[in-house]
Formats: C-alpha cells, structure tokens, sequence
C-alpha cells in the first residue's frame, strides 16, 4: 500500500491522504486519527479502507492502459 501511496497518493481526497499519511507514516492509530478528525474508529477504518481501494483501483488502471 505504501508503494501505491508514494505514486498515487496525490490522487486521493485531502480526508483520505491525510488518513493515510497519520496512519502509515506516522504511525498512528486509528483512536488518534479520529480524534484528530473527529470521527469516529470507524469512519478512520472506511477512509483507510476506501483510499485503499481507490489506490488499488488506480493501479489496475495503469495496468490496463499499459496492456493496450
């Protein structure tokens, strides 16, 4: 996921890099990020979640064009 980041992060929401970069980068947890944000643990997870699968979706993408 990190490797993704590094080349797609600039395409995720601002919420959603921001998740990322607190959580893979800083270490954070998802209790600190949602207090940071004032979200709940589960609103983090779903952004965690959802930027990864646009990150992954992304990637496919890329894979896709490159086959044509």
């Amino acid at each position: 996921v990190n490797l993704l980041f590094d080349f797609y992060g600039k395409l995720l929401t601002k919420r959603q890099k921001e998740a990322m970069e607190l959580y893979y980068e800083e270490n954070l947890s998802l209790s600190e990020i949602a207090d940071e944000f004032q979200i709940s643990r589960q609103g983090v997870h779903d952004a965690l979640k959802n930027a990864e699968k646009a990150l992954k979706g992304y990637e496919e993408n890329e894979k896709g064009k490159n086959r044509t």
